[in-house]
């Protein structure tokens, strides 16, 4: 280990101008207040044996007596590996006699928490460590598979054993767990914590190297200046040690082997941060080693966010992703047994016997099911909906049996409003929690003030056992898929009074296709209500987001399925979209955006898809594609068909189309060069020609897909002006002008001008090549 050198980079990070004063000592400045200087002194020796360094201490002391008497209020540090070979008296009166502190590694390059020094001082970190501590002696076993490493059957002990490794240069330092709502993402969240926290506090107080789990919640959105990860990373740095911690620290932690950052509940805010995955880039490719980084998103956050699918596909070599796996029979007897003891299997039978064992096998549904079973017995198959409904009820129901709540002053119905009420405020501020004075207004607005013991009342609104206090002072939902129904119900309150707010509200952001407020929603709107989703899409037209949510609940209600295809489809955004056993026959998807849009089991027979965007876009079926129009496949990247192929050049596409559609099929087929600078163009804006970013690492902008040698492009971009390089940080840059314009028309639609067939010519070696030709 070279100490030195991690000292001295770790004062620059700090913001010193470091100098070398002699082999020993560094020295660093900085400007303090009022023009003052700062200083600090740092001695790194070469601590051998305990005999051999015993020799030296009178010598290091008079250097410190030397320095003391010069500056005797500079902080002054003597740093070494551990505190061993140093006597008591030497460490005594380094301290004592020249105000020299004496830290072993992991002392001098760690900054506490707040709550390390003072248990009393409240943190969102520390109430997820405590959480995680009571969680840990109930847990069952969390089964995961992944597709880049080996299946295991408690994704706990795996990331413990890979975020503690001490390799400098982990092969994968990207941890990605996925999993949808209920799963446990939370539970693994918090259990991971507060193992990996009281781990690293042992391993600092035997004086051994170690990384500081440094966590990131929503929690910290209401300190920040801005809903982005880096000033939600700010305010936590600002907020939660015992003191503020520079940004640049925090990087230099995670690069040398002193901390690991632990993300949870960002989907919202890395779904609407463009900035995200670049900072997450920036990260990777400091130099040092590659910091381990975990981030725990809901699974239809990948449908949502392209920008987290093209990270993850581009970056797959450095991404470990865990998709945390429903519980089996062993999982749910597990858990039965720890919660009911004896009556386990007369469960687990009753959960068989009612078919609701898919149910069962989500960690959340389990317990719901088993407090059903505890109240009323499992007599009948419960649906997702009926089970939350179920739950919601028995949370308010033991409010008022508590005497907390009193219905002479607010009933049930307004309780549940209230409920509603919250996880709509709670949506339309990115699920980032309420503060309490935003709580207290819609309590206010629930409660008649002048009733006798409206005050109690309103306090136990507040106190609900639906949500939890967070350290900084905000109220969150307990549980996610309790707040998920509850903002379904409040959608479907709207459907039923106000058409145009719903219509407005949808727009607030895109539901995904396995979302409960989805399902609830739209068993809700039923067979009396079918007709007015087909008004309410020509309503959304112009509301993007509004329109792609109204779509997504047509196209998972049966009733409103067979009027999908007069739906105004044309250069529309369908991102994401899941069409699920739709009768599409003739329907006209002109110029629409189909990235990652999925017809599952759907009749497209002469459907017209000419100039829509394929990007990732799955067929599951072929045979009712007949006579379906694609156009020239300008604006084709790949599509996903049966039996897991995935084709990605036009000319693959072409072959397969020929067959499934029956009909001619003359599309571009550009020369691998031209796929390839499409390819690279594509990093910088979305295929409907949206900026995406201004630069890219080096090694990011060449990795993907390879039609060409991605190297000898990117040289030919850089010679004629399309692109730009930073070589001192190794970056790719976008360029500007009318060469931007002219990269946007080309990675949107394949338009080859002048000087993109002059850059072409410099990559492609067939003689005479036209570059993008139209197929015979």
């Amino acid at each position: 280990m070279d100490l030195k050198g991690l000292a001295r980079g770790y004062l620059e990070a700090e913001r010193y101008d470091v100098a070398e004063q002699s082999r020993d000592l560094l020295v660093g400045s900085r400007k303090g207040l009022g023009e003052d200087n700062e200083f600090i002194y740092v001695w790194v020796p070469t601590v051998g044996d305990r005999q051999s360094f015993r020799s030296r201490e009178g010598f290091m002391l008079s250097q410190f007596k030397d320095i003391n008497d010069l500056y005797p209020t500079a902080q002054k540090f003597m740093l070494v590996p551990n505190l061993e070979g140093l006597s008591t008296d030497f460490r005594s009166g380094a301290r004592r006699w020249y105000n020299v502190k004496i830290r072993s590694t992991v002392q001098f390059f760690d900054t506490s928490f707040k709550w390390d020094d003072s248990p009393e001082a409240t943190s969102v970190a520390k109430d997820v460590r405590d959480r995680g501590s009571s969680l840990l002696s109930q847990r069952v076993k969390q089964p995961f598979d992944s597709p880049t490493s080996e299946a295991g059957n408690d994704l706990l002990e795996t990331l413990l054993t890979r975020l503690r490794q001490s390799a400098d240069l982990p092969s994968r330092p990207i941890h990605l767990v996925i999993g949808p709502a209920g799963i446990g993402k939370t539970f693994l969240f918090e259990s991971l914590f507060s193992r990996l926290y009281d781990e690293f506090q042992v391993d600092k107080r035997r004086q051994q190297k170690a990384r500081r789990p440094m966590p990131l919640m929503p929690e910290y959105l209401r300190l920040s200046d801005a809903p982005t990860v880096k000033a939600l990373l700010r305010a936590y740095l600002d907020t939660d040690f015992s003191r503020p911690l520079d940004e640049a620290v925090f990087r230099w932690m995670l690069a040398n082997g002193f901390g690991v950052w632990l993300l949870d509940g960002l989907d919202e805010v890395i779904a609407q941060d463009s900035t995200f995955f670049d900072y997450l880039l920036d990260l990777m490719t400091m130099p040092g080693s590659a910091p381990p980084i975990l981030i725990c998103v809901r699974d239809s956050l990948l449908a949502t966010s392209p920008e987290l699918r093209e990270f993850r596909d581009e970056y797959a070599g450095y991404i470990h992703t865990y998709e945390l796996a429903p519980w089996g029979l062993g999982s749910r007897r597990e858990y039965a047994i720890s919660r009911l003891g004896a009556s386990a299997e007369q469960f687990l039978e009753s959960v068989r016997e009612t078919g609701m064992d898919e149910l069962a096998s989500i960690p959340y549904y389990s317990s719901l099911l088993i407090e059903e079973f505890e109240a009323t017995a499992l007599d009948k198959s419960r649906t997702e909906t009926e089970l939350l409904d179920s739950a919601v009820s028995r949370i308010i129901a033991r409010e008022y049996d508590k005497q907390l709540l009193d219905r002479m002053v607010i009933n049930e119905r307004a309780v549940l409003e209230f409920a509603q009420a919250m996880a709509a405020e709670d949506m339309q501020g990115g699920f980032q929690g309420l503060s309490i004075d935003t709580a207290r207004e819609w309590a206010e607005l629930t409660i008649t003030p002048d009733i006798p013991g409206a005050d109690s009342n309103l306090r136990a609104l507040l106190q609900l056992a639906l949500f939890s206090l967070g350290g900084s002072g905000q109220i969150r939902f307990s549980q996610e898929l309790l707040e998920h129904y509850l903002l379904g119900r409040w959608y479907s309150q709207l459907f039923d009074n106000n058409p145009d707010a719903f219509v407005q509200y949808l727009a607030v952001r895109q539901i995904p296709h396995d979302s409960v407020t989805l399902r609830v929603i739209r068993e809700h709107i039923g067979v009396a209500h079918v007709d007015q989703l087909e008004s309410l899409a020509l309503q959304a037209q112009s509301l993007p987001v509004s329109f792609k949510n109204v779509v997504q609940i047509a196209s998972q209600h049966e009733p409103a399925r067979a009027k999908l295809r007069r739906f105004p489809f044309e250069r529309k955004d369908l991102s994401g979209i899941l069409f699920e056993s739709v009768d599409l026959r003739g329907a006209s998807f002109v110029g629409a955006d189909l990235s990652d849009t999925e017809f599952r089991s759907c009749d497209l027979t002469d459907a017209n898809l000419t100039e829509a965007i394929f990007r990732n876009t799955k067929f599951a079926n072929s045979e009712k594609l007949r006579g379906v129009q694609v156009g020239d496949l300008s604006r084709f990247y790949s599509i996903n068909v049966p039996k897991g192929l995935t084709i990605t050049t036009p000319s693959e596409a072409r072959q397969w189309l020929i067959k499934a559609s029956g009909r001619p099929v003359k599309v571009v087929e550009p020369c691998p060069p031209a796929m390839q600078l499409r390819h690279m163009f594509g990093k910088f804006v979305t295929p409907s020609g949206m900026a995406r970013r201004s630069w890219l690492d080096k090694r990011g902008f060449l990795n993907g897909r390879r039609y060409h040698d991605p190297q000898e492009v990117l040289s030919a971009a850089l010679r004629t002006g399309y692109l730009r390089e930073e070589k001192d940080r190794d970056r790719i840059y976008r360029p500007d002008g009318d060469a931007y314009s002219e990269l946007v028309g080309y990675a949107s639609n394949f338009t080859l001008t002048p000087g993109l067939r002059a850059l072409l010519s410099q990559s492609c070696d067939a003689e005479g090549c036209p570059h993008i030709p139209m197929a015979s």
